[in-house]
């Protein structure tokens, strides 16, 4: 499969477009066949070696859009062929990646692909502020 891959910290000039093994999924796991994923600011830091790796060479991106292709054998087979959006357990830029159970969720047909792509750490940063920084209630209006 393809990946962006980081071997030394750095710019964009770092990313390298290469060939990886594709994963196979543990068994609290899925396989996602990526179809978008978003560029946080965490993994532009993370390229630079200003957020916690753990080693080197590594697959940047936390968050994925896409669809499960493989499910690991405590996973029901029911899984394969949705739409999910997932927090990695392996970088999101290549084109398969796993997540643990619990870590991904449906993606209503509402959205489309780009929508998907961009919401995974965004609707959860927003869900934080929202009711936790903010304390905004049931019945609440934001301006």
């Amino acid at each position: 499969m393809k990946a962006i891959v980081v071997h030394e910290f750095g710019g964009a000039d770092k990313l390298i477009y290469q060939e990886l093994e594709q994963p196979i999924p543990a068994p609290s796991q899925v396989l996602i066949k990526t179809l978008r994923s978003s560029i946080n600011f965490a993994d532009i830091m993370a390229t630079n070696s200003t957020y916690t790796v753990t080693h080197l060479p590594f697959v940047p991106g936390i968050d994925t859009f896409g669809e499960i292709v493989g499910v690991g054998s405590e996973m029901e087979p029911t899984l394969i062929g949705m739409r999910v959006i997932a927090f990695c357990d392996q970088g999101g830029y290549c084109e398969f990646t796993l997540a643990t159970k619990g870590l991904f969720f449906t993606v209503s047909q509402e959205f489309d692909d780009e929508q998907a792509g961009a919401s995974p750490l965004l609707l959860g940063t927003c869900y934080g502020l929202l009711t936790r920084a903010a304390t905004v209630t049931a019945g609440a209006r934001i301006p």
